[in-house]
């Protein structure tokens, strides 16, 4: 565990980043620079996907080999990113030409969620471009079992490591969460990039109605939609493969309240025909909550 408190220059590192930060032109949380700026101003350097300054952060933590700096988005190599408006899911290294480089890249980087140290995205903003977009984040979380992190943009620190929560034992409401709420707990923040990781994490990367893990193609779907006063409380949602989020979003399979047991219509093609291969919902470990299951039954009944 580490002693944070006993930790010196952390504050300085963090104070550091952030004032590099302002240094770059433009406005907002993400910020157009030339490559040559962010080599200059040491914001990425190096070839791998997460960089680590280790002669500059490399003595903050005994217990870690430096701090991450920044994680690249190329657009083209490392696939497995999945970049959003307000972060972005980003993998574990691995395969790389050094197994001890991969794993002190992981541990830089949790390193980095622990002691509240932001990091920057630089994303390319084209193909083969000299621009780079910059944006100020921060490591909110991880899943080893998904070999993932969650990195969010913002000019504050989560409130908490999000893994560290269980939405489960808070309240779950319609009613989108207040300051007191959101200070509290990280896990009821809104946020596209959050509420992917949440739900990705919630089902195991599996599809809800069938065995599909394919993670870049699986898609979290609100239960009640946002349109229709839903939140992104992941207990909101079900993680589906592409042919069953139009089979759950047409109504074709719903899951029944109290037995949590999945349906087909009446009159429509049965689960086989819809490739479901789920009987029903009741023996997972963390299921959608009951209100969200109840008011989509409910839309579907009146729907059809």
């Amino acid at each position: 565990m580490l002693q944070l408190s006993l930790i010196p220059s952390v504050e300085e590192e963090r104070q550091r980043r952030l004032t590099i930060f302002e240094k770059l032109a433009g406005e907002g949380i993400s910020r157009i620079v030339d490559a040559a700026t962010v080599s200059e101003l040491k914001i990425y350097r190096g070839g791998s996907g997460i960089w680590y300054d280790k002669g500059m952060t490399g003595s903050l933590v005994s217990e870690s080999p430096a701090v991450t700096v920044s994680v690249l988005h190329t657009g083209s190599s490392y696939s497995r990113n999945q970049l959003f408006p307000d972060g972005i899911l980003y993998p574990y290294p691995f395969g790389g030409l050094s197994p001890t480089r991969d794993q002190n890249s992981v541990e830089a980087t949790k390193t980095a969620a622990r002691l509240r140290v932001p990091v920057f995205t630089v994303a390319y903003t084209k193909p083969n471009s000299s621009e780079r977009s910059v944006s100020l984040s921060w490591v909110e979380g991880w899943d080893d079992k998904l070999s993932q992190f969650l990195i969010t943009f913002g000019y504050d620190p989560p409130p908490q490591l999000i893994h560290e929560i269980s939405v489960d034992t808070l309240p779950f409401s319609w009613q989108s969460p207040n300051r007191r709420q959101l200070r509290k707990s990280g896990a009821l923040r809104p946020g596209e990039t959050r509420f992917h990781f949440q739900v990705i994490r919630r089902y195991d990367g599996v599809c809800c109605m069938c065995e599909f893990k394919v993670e870049e193609m699986l898609v979290p779907v609100h239960i009640r939609p946002s349109s229709d006063g839903g939140t992104d409380d992941p207990r909101n949602a079900l993680l589906l493969c592409p042919l069953h989020v139009a089979a759950f979003t047409q109504g074709l399979v719903a899951i029944e309240p109290e037995t949590w047991v999945l349906c087909s219509m009446d009159q429509g093609p049965s689960l086989t025909d819809l490739g479901v291969t789920k009987d029903s919902l009741s023996s997972m470990e963390f299921k959608p909550h009951a209100e969200a299951v109840k008011w989509n039954w409910s839309k579907r009944n009146q729907r059809y």
